[in-house]
């Protein structure tokens, strides 16, 4: 979750850490605080600008009046495995009639490679028309995995026909869907 001015985050009354950055992602592993059943998320932010360090930039603003805290985007429980799908991106590529796909894949552990597979279907048979598996070595950071999934029978997507497809990305602890159509658009110069 991303806070002015500063996050504490306690899960069923045990902490599970802080994070003083006012404009960036808080990320927490709070695995070993989950309970079968309901849990308790606590989200404490700072009250006022010098709830953060003095290291910390916090938008002061000298014309500014108020300065308002509080939660300001989404506070979300990830439930994957590892490593995490972080961020999945579909670029058709018409011409050559296949998917190239960037994926940014995270890991929180030991765990040193993973296998990652990629299925394409058509949105609405469910039919597989693409698939690619690659076996990905992990770096201790977020890991940039790109990928060209070629398209059997490949059909482009037009106002007049809106044909989609799903790409389904899975790694050894979680899987993602995103939908695209292919299709490409250009600018003429003048």
């Amino acid at each position: 979750s991303k806070a002015n001015y500063g996050t504490k985050i306690f899960l069923n009354g045990k902490y599970a850490g802080d994070h003083y950055p006012c404009f960036t992602p808080g990320y927490f592993n709070v695995k070993n605080f989950l309970k079968p059943g309901v849990n308790e998320l606590l989200v404490c932010v700072g009250s006022s600008t010098d709830a953060v360090p003095d290291s910390i930039p916090n938008g002061l603003d000298f014309e500014k009046e108020r300065y308002i805290p509080g939660i300001y985007d989404n506070v979300e429980l990830i439930i994957s495995g590892i490593p995490q799908i972080v961020y999945v991106q579909a670029i058709p590529d018409v011409v050559h009639q296949q998917l190239q796909v960037q994926l940014t894949v995270k890991k929180f552990d030991t765990v040193k490679a993973s296998t990652i597979a990629f299925t394409v279907k058509e949105s609405k048979s469910g039919k597989i028309v693409g698939v690619l598996k690659k076996e990905q070595k992990l770096s201790d950071s977020e890991n940039l995995v790109d990928a060209k999934i070629p398209i059997n029978n490949c059909h482009l997507w037009s106002p007049e026909d809106p044909f989609l497809y799903t790409l389904e990305v899975t790694t050894d602890g979680d899987k993602k869907q995103v939908a695209f159509g292919m299709r490409e658009f250009h600018f003429d110069a003048l």
